[in-house]
């Protein structure tokens, strides 16, 4: 008999933790040396997305504190993934999507933007320093997700979408 249709794929479940431990542990991630000078690359892009942030309170139009704080993220999101800190990787990706869309002129950084870009920012220095305090102690890095604060990310970039415009209707032949 011919088998079965393959299994529906998964939904947007979160990985499971076993094997992002198994990964840490042989990736860069496990090297005191490459975590500190993370931690501290990662900590200069956060004073550079605080200036940025700041001049934006002031002009929430300024094309270049949105491309800083744009760059910021980008920049994290590339080094923790190189570094395989994935929670740090996914949380500075949905931040970065959410930046970008504002730099292209869809969303205006204001509102639910600026308090998902404020809440991205946060966390990932809470994650960060997760990190330094378990590359310290000799453990995995491995920080705590932050998925309320992707949610939140991905929330503000549906609500500040324009509205997709109507089908056009079928004219009578």
């Amino acid at each position: 008999t011919p088998p079965g249709p393959p299994p529906a794929p998964e939904t947007a479940a979160a990985p499971p933790e076993a094997p992002q431990a198994a990964a840490a542990s042989s990736s860069l991630s496990s090297d005191p040396a490459m975590v500190q000078e993370f931690v501290a690359e990662t900590q200069d892009h956060f004073e550079k997305a605080d200036e940025w942030l700041l001049a934006l309170e002031k002009d929430p139009a300024n094309k270049d504190a949105i491309a800083g704080v744009f760059r910021a993220f980008h920049t994290i999101k590339g080094t923790s993934s190189f570094m395989d800190i994935h929670p740090v990787t996914q949380l500075a990706h949905e931040a970065e999507t959410l930046l970008d869309e504002v730099r292209k002129g869809r969303l205006k950084f204001a509102d639910q933007v600026v308090e998902a870009t404020f809440s991205a920012l946060d966390a990932l220095k809470a994650m960060v320093a997760e990190v330094a305090r378990q590359a310290a102690a000799g453990k995995p890095v491995l920080p705590a997700a932050a998925d309320g604060v992707r949610q939140k990310l991905v929330a503000a970039r549906q609500a500040g979408a324009p509205p997709k415009p109507p089908e056009p209707k079928a004219r009578p032949a």
